[in-house]
């Protein structure tokens, strides 16, 4: 088996270029590291495989460590992107090898799970299963409210502390630092996929939205948080200023408390997950446990099934059977499951 290693300071462009032409063929002159430089910078090396041929990178499977909040619980992960080969290499299983010393690694590192933006058949084969629906949603509705500030691109970076604090609530949503979230906001104002981005936020809630070039299209809500009864109203002043209706997803969890939206079907979005260390997983999720009034224990066997221990009574599940009662619930755990998890498509790797 050819080695797997990291890049060196001399193989970045290589490493840039080989992505660039997979995701970029379309946008010449634009790059995967640039656009990406959490995940694919040099800061990450350590979390960049690669398998190289006469020096070249020719697969690559990208990682960047993150945390979950949860409640009081705090869930550690992996995010997987960027994943590419080149053509002639193809069939050849590095990708797959990839993805499994991936794999390892953050197990080693105390990831709990890990989430990958994509369900193609390499992240299937390799264990990983659909773990979230969303819920496309329109809105077209002017409301103006007094007091809700709008930046523009170029001042996103003064919303960085309105956004750190959305993300701190207790709203399960990726924890960031707050220098993060300004790195964030200026990538974001600056190119995201032909976008442009803005920040509306109030005192109780954000929206981040992304505004095409087209001014046919409707403007797309990329990311939200807050008081739900906030962020309509800010959706409100969105369409009152600008005279467009947005459009957006809301995650399952999120439904109930966002009626007042118009949905489309729910629809399963491009991304997989796979659990790295479950016994761990459930060992993490003890304080969110813990606010719902449950105690609840996983212990894996040795022919690979759990026996999960809710309130003293035993079930025993396979792997199959576990992932869909974490995240798609369960007729005898309907109060702790499905686990709430955010939406993982906000800002990914900016």
């Amino acid at each position: 088996m050819i080695p797997i290693t990291h890049p060196t300071d001399e193989q970045f462009p290589l490493l840039d270029a080989l992505s660039s032409s997979v995701f970029l063929s379309h946008k010449p002159g634009e790059s995967m590291m640039r656009r990406y430089s959490a995940l694919m910078g040099k800061e990450n090396r350590e979390h960049i495989n690669i398998i190289c041929e006469d020096g070249k990178p020719v697969s690559n499977v990208n990682w960047y460590p993150v945390r979950i909040a949860l409640g009081d619980s705090i869930l550690t992960a992996g995010q997987v992107g960027g994943v590419c080969s080149h053509p002639s290499v193809r069939g050849k299983g590095y990708a797959d090898a990839l993805l499994q010393y991936s794999f390892e690694q953050m197990k080693k590192e105390g990831d709990a799970l890990c989430v990958i933006s994509g369900d193609r058949g390499l992240y299937l084969r390799n264990g990983a299963r659909h773990f979230i629906y969303e819920y496309p949603f329109l809105f077209d509705e002017p409301l103006h409210q007094e007091g809700v500030s709008y930046l523009p691109p170029d001042r996103l970076s003064e919303g960085a502390d309105a956004v750190y604090r959305w993300h701190s609530q207790t709203n399960p949503r990726i924890l960031r630092s707050k220098e993060r979230i300004c790195e964030l906001l200026l990538a974001f104002g600056e190119s995201h996929h032909g976008y442009r981005g803005h920040l509306y936020y109030s005192d109780s809630a954000y929206v981040v939205v992304s505004v095409s070039s087209d001014m046919q299209k409707p403007i797309v809500v990329t990311e939200f948080d807050g008081l739900p009864e906030a962020v309509i109203e800010i959706f409100g002043e969105i369409v009152f200023r600008t005279g467009k209706g947005l459009e957006g997803h809301c995650m399952a969890w999120q439904k109930e408390a966002y009626s007042s939206l118009s949905f489309q079907d729910a629809v399963m979005p491009e991304m997989t997950m796979r659990l790295i260390d479950p016994v761990l997983l459930f060992e993490q999720l003890a304080p969110y446990f813990a606010s719902k009034n449950v105690t609840a224990h996983l212990a894996s066997n040795e022919d690979g099934t759990y026996v999960l221990t809710i309130e003293g009574e035993e079930h025993i599940l396979s792997e199959e059977d576990l992932i869909h009662a974490l995240f798609f619930g369960s007729d005898w755990a309907k109060d702790i499951f499905p686990l709430p998890l955010p939406d993982f498509h906000t800002m990914d790797y900016q």
